[in-house]
Formats: C-alpha cells, structure tokens, sequence
C-alpha cells in the first residue's frame, strides 16, 4: 500500500513534468528556465545506471525523501510559473486597459501606466531574473503596447482637432480691425507643433523597454503604416483655422461703428425726426440682438472668449447712442438758433420808427418781406419742438430754450401787427406833412418861373461879350441851381 501511494505520488509529478511546458507562457519561459532546471536537476540526480542510482524501491526512506524533493522543486515551479502567469494578466489588463485612454488628452497617464509596467520588469531583475530572460516577454508586451498604442494613434489621427489639448484665445477688436490675441499666426505655430509631437510619438515610444533600439525598431513604423491618413490630418487643420475665421466674422457687423465716423455719417444722413426715431429704435434692437450674441465658442480644440469683443460692442452701441443724442440736441439747437435770428432781426426792424417818406417805403417793404417769410419758420419751429419731444423721451431732457420760442413768436406776430398800425399811423401824420411841403413846393415853383420869366436875358445879350453877358451868364446859372432843389424836392414828394 505504501509503495501505490509513493508510486501515485510520483505519477503526479511525471504528470506536471510532462505537461509544464504547456503550461507556461512562451514569452515567460526564459524566466523560468532556473526553477525548471533545478526541478530537472531533481530529477536527474537519481537518472543513470542501475549500481549508480541513489534511490531504489528496496529503499523505502531514501525513496520517500526523493518524492519529497521532487514535490517541492515542482511546487516551487509550478508557484513561481503561477506568479508570472498572474503579473501577466495585470500587465494584460493595463494594457487593454490603455486602448482606452485617450492618448492626446490624457498622455500623462500613459506615462503613468507604461511606468508601472516597467516597475514590474524591475522587479523581477531585483529578484534574480536576468535581463536577458526577461526580453522574450518584454518583447512580448511591447508588442501588445505596439496595439494599444496603435488604437489611440489612429484615433487621434481622425479626431486631433476636436481632441487636441483645449486652448483659449481671446476674440477682440483692436485698431479697426477684429483679431484674436494671441494671434491667429500663433495659434497656428502651436497647433502644428502639438500636431508634429504627436504624429512623431512612435519615434519617441519606449513601451517597456530600456532598449531605445529595440523600442525603436518596434514603434517607429507605425508612422510609416499610418502616413496615408497624415493628409486628413492637415486638412482638417486648416479647416479648423478657415471655421475660426468664420466663427469671428459673425461679429463683423457689430463693429462696423468702430471702423467709421459717427458723426459725420450722422450729419450726412440724417435730418429729420422720423431719421432719428428710426435710428434709435434700430439701435435699441441692436442692443438687445448684442446681448444674444455668444460669449464663449468652440471651434474643435479652440475655444474662443468673445467677451473682449462683446464689451467693445457695448462700448460702440452706447457711443452711437451718446452721439445720436448730442446729435438730436445740436439739431434742435440749430432750429433755436435759426428761429432766433430771426425773431432778433425782425425786432430789432420793427422797433424803428420810420421817419420820413423814404423810411416808410423802406419799412414798408422789409414788413412785406417778413410777412413771406413767416410760413418757412414754421416747419422749422415745429421741427424744432418735433426733435426736442423725441430728445426729452430717449434722453430725459430737451433743450431748454425751446420753451420760450413759441411764445417769443408769437411776440413777433404781435409786434408786426403793432408796426403795421404804426406805420399807418406814420403815413397818415407824413401824409399831411407832403401835402404843406407840396403847397410850398408849388409856391416855391410859382415864385421861380415868375422870377426867370422877368429876369431872362434875351438872345442877344448872350451873343455879344462884354460885363454885361458875364451878369447874365451868373443869373442863368443860379437859377439852375435853384431849378435842381426844385427838381431834387420834387422827387422826394412823389
């Protein structure tokens, strides 16, 4: 009964000697060599010819002691094949674990993972596996890393622009024009440099492997294997930049006030009260149409912070509602002043009193000219208190010297209506006083022709020369002069 039991005991063992190799993993068996060879040294130990054999059935101990050293070379084998086979599966799990992890956004824990892996490798050296034995199975997940990697590769390839390290650029608008700060020439610098780095990770993979050769030699071809979709890639990066300026060229018509001058394209356009109205409903709708507009965008891996250029929008918004204000005011003080005038000259007119025949005439004529010009005041008063109306609505407070200008118009009216009967009043008085200067006038008249009817010199008197002719020639000519009064008075009767 002993012996069936020494003998089934020793069946086991021939069992897992001959089924070990099976057992191992391949990449994994130059790490076991030492433990199978110091099993296989057991074993051969009691090999050979029968007089040189140290065991024998006859001998019951020394069997039983064999049988034990034998179980315990195979236990350590069969513990030391079922720890690697267990690093093997961790290892297995992080690496698949990797085909996961999204090699642009989270290279770090790449790092931190490969990292592991390489801890478990120098482990295994610190504990007696020789470097050498160790290569088979580092090759071995270098190989699988070579998969995983490849996966995150390719899709990173498909995808960089929108997975791509997020980078925030500022949208403004500086010097007339709108731009991104940093530059767009910048972004594009970096853009590409993150896009050469990660095109160019195979060449820099080390996997588990010290080796920079052999890391080389697996990862490196990868770009080669890769490089038909490289095209896409660049192509999807310029059209990342061509989206951008698209993406800034939604705000372009809201800085446009930035890029012309207000004023002057105020005074050219507008002129009336509905100009205006239209103006400020306009840009109270602007306003809020700004207030919808984004403050933040996404264009893939850019993400763009229109906040600098929603507060110079606000900024160009409220200026062009400043200016349409102090627009409106100058224009309702021009009407003022328009008005103002004159009223001024028509009173400083009317407050004289004509004096003579001739001041009459002349009163007269500007009281005709003032009366036809009453109607074009009008519209410019009524404009005037039109605009003033809108101006205290949208900014609270008109212009205080339109209060009075009705009423000082009004004035005039009555002014006017005052000088006429004046004036009438001034004819009547002159009147009587052309009649006495026309009596005297025409006794004046009598007087000459009576006095150059007696005094004449005849015709032959001026013929001849002597003190005589010279006396006549004096008479004629005082009574010219005294003829051109008569003629001068005349013309200012009539």
């Amino acid at each position: 009964m002993r012996f069936f039991r020494q003998a089934n005991r020793l069946q086991q063992v021939a069992n897992y000697h001959n089924t070990i190799a099976q057992q191992m993993i391949p990449s994994q068996q130059p790490m076991l060599l030492q433990a199978a060879l110091a099993f296989e040294q057991v074993i051969k130990g009691v090999q050979g010819p029968p007089e040189k054999m140290q065991v024998s059935w006859s001998d019951p101990d020394s069997l039983e002691a064999f049988i034990e050293q034998l179980q315990a070379a195979a236990a350590r084998l069969s513990t030391e094949n079922r720890h690697m086979r267990q690093l093997h599966l961790r290892l297995a799990e992080q690496v698949v674990g990797l085909m996961s992890v999204d090699l642009l956004k989270n290279q770090q824990k790449w790092k931190d993972k490969l990292q592991g892996l390489r801890q478990i490798m120098a482990m295994l050296v610190a504990q007696g596996v020789r470097p050498e034995d160790l290569g088979p199975w580092q090759h071995h997940w270098n190989e699988q890393l070579y998969k995983a990697l490849e996966v995150q590769y390719r899709w990173g390839l498909e995808g960089l622009t929108q997975h791509l390290q997020q980078r925030t650029v500022d949208l403004t608008f500086s010097q007339g024009v709108l731009q991104f700060r940093p530059p767009l020439e910048e972004l594009r610098t970096w853009y590409y440099r993150e896009l050469r780095r990660f095109l160019n990770l195979p060449t820099t993979f080390r996997g588990v492997s010290d080796e920079l050769t052999e890391a080389q030699h697996i990862f490196s071809p990868m770009m080669e294997r890769n490089a038909d979709r490289f095209l896409t890639v660049y192509s999807q990066a310029e059209n990342l930049f061509s989206r951008l300026e698209l993406a800034a060229e939604q705000f372009q018509e809201w800085v446009v006030w930035g890029q012309v001058d207000m004023e002057q394209l105020i005074t050219q356009h507008l002129h009336t009260t509905a100009d205006w109205e239209l103006n400020f409903r306009t840009l109270k709708a602007r306003g809020k149409g700004a207030e919808k507009l984004p403050s933040q965008l996404h264009v893939d891996c850019v993400s763009v912070n229109c906040s600098p250029v929603k507060a110079v929008i606000d900024d160009h918004l409220q200026r062009l509602f400043e200016t349409l204000l102090e627009s409106l005011r100058r224009a309702v003080q021009a009407h003022i002043t328009e008005v103002d005038s004159f009223i001024m000259e028509a009173t400083e007119m009317l407050s004289r009193r004509p004096q003579s025949v001739e001041e009459v005439g002349d009163a007269h004529e500007r009281h005709t000219e003032l009366v036809k010009s009453f109607p074009q005041f009008m519209p410019v008063i009524n404009d005037a208190e039109s605009k003033n109306k809108l101006l205290r609505s949208v900014g609270g407070t008109g212009v205080a010297a339109l209060a009075d200008l009705r009423k000082r118009w009004e004035e005039l009216h009555d002014l006017m209506e005052a000088h006429q009967r004046i004036v009438q009043e001034q004819i009547s008085t002159l009147k009587s006083g052309v009649v006495t200067r026309l009596a005297t006038w025409q006794a004046d008249l009598e007087r000459f022709v009576s006095h150059w009817r007696q005094f004449r010199p005849g015709d032959a008197l001026l013929e001849i020369e002597g003190p005589e002719t010279h006396g006549a020639l004096e008479m004629v000519r005082g009574h010219q002069t005294d003829f051109q009064v008569l003629q001068a008075e005349r013309e200012r009767l009539w």
